[in-house]
């Protein structure tokens, strides 16, 4: 009867130790999984980091370009201005064209910070989002080391 009473305790200690180590590399894959991710997400958020900066730069030589166009219209249509002010109608008329094209470099140019501002702002909305789901993923990461390291004491106790 005490053998069987001691066989039954082996055997029930052999089923912890069975469960405690498919928990424990259970745990481990978690880990690794977590790990992995904190690594995607660390790639990620690099990635939009260097093409929030590319977009950037882009947009502003974007800029600079229609500043350029903008400053050689207003020299064009000086030129042109001074050139025909002994007449009135074609000096009212360079007035009308200096104008309209001013106001079209300067819808351009508001467009242009428009895309800019909006495209700043969801790359921004994009890395939170990123740097927040790598804060999580570490805090899991953490988590899963803590409940492995406490899984293996009680392993290596009931060893």
């Amino acid at each position: 009867h005490q053998d069987q009473q001691a066989a039954a305790a082996k055997q029930q200690h052999a089923a912890e130790v069975v469960a405690l180590s498919q928990s424990l590399t259970d745990i481990r894959a978690r880990m690794q999984a977590a790990e992995n991710e904190v690594l995607r997400l660390e790639s990620e958020r690099a990635d939009r980091s260097n093409s929030l900066r590319k977009q950037q730069r882009i947009a502003h030589e974007d800029l600079t370009t229609l500043r350029t166009q903008l400053d050689h219209a207003q020299t064009t249509i000086t030129e042109l201005r001074g050139a025909r002010m002994h007449d009135e109608t074609g000096a009212a008329r360079m007035r009308e064209e200096h104008a309209q094209a001013v106001a079209h470099m300067q819808a351009e140019l508001d467009a242009e910070r428009t895309h800019m501002a909006e495209t700043k702002q969801h790359l921004q909305a994009e890395l939170f989002d990123a740097v927040r789901a790598l804060e999580a993923a570490r805090t899991a990461q953490t988590v899963a080391e803590q409940t492995c390291a406490q899984l293996e004491a009680q392993l290596e106790s009931r060893e």
